[in-house]
């Protein structure tokens, strides 16, 4: 994920300010990188190493975690404050032992998918996917959040969701601090 977030200019804005913001680039974009990353797999955190530069802020800007998961498969995150370009750019890459898939998240999303192929067989090229149109009808990604608070639905995302996310964040903060990995606090 890579956003031309920071520059020395903005240092004075609320987003730079710990109190105002609750952390940094991470905490603001990064935790919609991690949150869909779990969501995709399923697999729970259990240990972080990471190195972070705040580039003079008082908030991370410049985030590089590896983050080992309970089931043993391991994981990259990159999180940039400072693109060299205006915009931002994300997306989520997943190698695993039957393929990958791929998808750019943001201006034009589409999903490129590689299967692995069978002992001695030639690769089948790759096949991207462009994302599936809104069934008429379809609510917005806010709607059920906005129904919750009114009382009116149930919220269809668990808590959990947000907890996973945020104890790999504190683990990540944590091991760029003292500079080694750190386990996952875990529980409800």
């Amino acid at each position: 994920q890579c956003q031309s977030w920071w520059h020395p200019s903005k240092l004075g804005r609320w987003r730079f300010s710990k109190d105002l913001s609750g952390g940094g680039q991470l905490n603001d974009s990064g935790s919609h990188l991690m949150d869909i990353l779990l969501w995709m797999t399923g697999l729970v955190p259990e240990e972080a190493f990471a190195y972070i530069n705040n580039r003079g802020a008082e908030i991370d800007v410049l985030t590089a975690a590896s983050v080992k998961f309970t089931n043993g498969a391991l994981c990259n995150i990159s999180v940039i404050g400072e693109c060299a370009y205006p915009g931002m750019d994300e997306g989520e890459h997943i190698w695993g032992e039957k393929g990958y898939i791929g998808i750019s998240s943001l201006a034009q999303p589409t999903a490129t998918l590689k299967q692995a192929p069978a002992p001695g067989a030639k690769p089948a090229p790759p096949r991207v996917i462009a994302p599936a149109e809104a069934p008429p009808g379809a609510a917005s990604p806010d709607h059920n959040f906005i129904a919750a608070i009114l009382g009116k639905e149930q919220v269809e995302v668990p808590a959990e969701c947000g907890l996973r996310v945020i104890q790999a964040s504190e683990a990540i903060w944590e091991s760029a601090a003292i500079g080694r990995p750190v386990k996952v606090k875990a529980g409800h």
